[in-house]
């Protein structure tokens, strides 16, 4: 193994070279830097370099061609400037780990990565892993830099999500109920289909497997009647403490949200609700996101005040 700075990991095994690194950045954004592609070339690969995009599908069965250029000649080939990438996507699991293959998309050599990430409250480690062929192709890498260039792009990420646009939205309400009932009203359908939404929206269709690794699937109705599906995966649960889940848009299936409750006993029978929403402000469907979800806790309130 071998430290190569004070931020990042750097692990050298059979045939796998390893990086490890916590950003001070919420998961949600983080992923958002690695699948986005405004923002995906901007900061791929080490310090000096910039991108030329051919064309960028981020998606399971998509590519990744760019080119990545140096002004200044590289240290291992001073007449090369310009260098052929291609990213094949094999794997996408939203908000935990991209599989691709990477090559110069012209027949030659290629290895695996995987990319897993997890949340760790405010900040998000990542954990970037190439395996080769065979032991000497990591060793003709290594011997080009790539156990530099590996950390240098990864700072060239910490430094672009420095200046990424994201809103973190905190509400936070005392419920004049006990937990359990709280947290009942967030983990049963026959519940939360009567509360879930801004006013005026319905809830026909809750769809609810409310464990960790389970999904769900809502249809929040308009006032109008128009369906407006929701879908995704609880990431955490634990009863009466708190919940985080994963929430893919029908009418923007690119958009990503992760939001997380937490219930804390507040005396006499009060619970406080922490809800925490990591999205885009600039997104058509999440703009509206601080009053919906005043008006979702608002009818939360109505329901618990009847006992559920």
């Amino acid at each position: 193994m071998a430290r190569s700075d004070e931020k990042t990991k750097t692990e050298i095994l059979e045939r796998e070279i390893v990086f490890t690194r916590v950003f001070d950045a919420p998961l949600s954004l983080v992923w958002k830097a690695w699948t986005d592609p405004e923002h995906l070339p901007k900061w791929w690969g080490p310090k000096g370099c910039t991108n030329i995009v051919r064309s960028i599908d981020v998606r399971k069965g998509g590519a990744f061609r760019f080119v990545m250029h140096f002004d200044a000649p590289q240290s291992y080939d001073a007449s090369v400037h310009d260098f052929d990438n291609e990213i094949l996507y094999r794997d996408i699991v939203p908000l935990e780990r991209l599989d691709y293959t990477i090559g110069d998309g012209k027949g030659g050599p290629q290895f695996e990565a995987s990319v897993t990430f997890t949340a760790m409250g405010e900040r998000t480690q990542v954990v970037m892993r190439s395996v080769f062929p065979t032991n000497e192709a990591l060793l003709a890498v290594k011997k080009f830099g790539a156990v530099e260039g590996g950390i240098s792009t990864l700072d060239c990420l910490e430094d672009h999500l420095g200046g990424m646009k994201n809103t973190t939205l905190y509400l936070s309400r005392i419920f004049d109920a006990p937990r359990s009932m709280v947290f009942a009203a967030w983990s049963k359908p026959e519940h939360l289909s009567k509360w879930f939404g801004p006013r005026g929206f319905t809830m026909p269709v809750c769809e609810m497997d409310f464990r960790k690794g389970g999904k769900y699937r809502f249809n929040m109705q308009w006032p109008d009647g128009r369906p407006n599906w929701c879908e995704g995966e609880y990431v955490d649960v634990a009863p009466d403490e708190r919940l985080a889940y994963t929430a893919r848009l029908e009418n923007e299936p690119e958009l990503r949200i992760l939001t997380t409750a937490t219930f804390e006993d507040a005396g006499r029978g009060k619970t406080r609700v922490t809800v925490r929403q990591d999205y885009n402000m600039e997104a058509p469907a999440t703009k509206g996101a601080p009053e919906g979800w005043g008006q979702t806790l608002d009818r939360l309130a109505e329901v618990l005040a009847n006992g559920l």
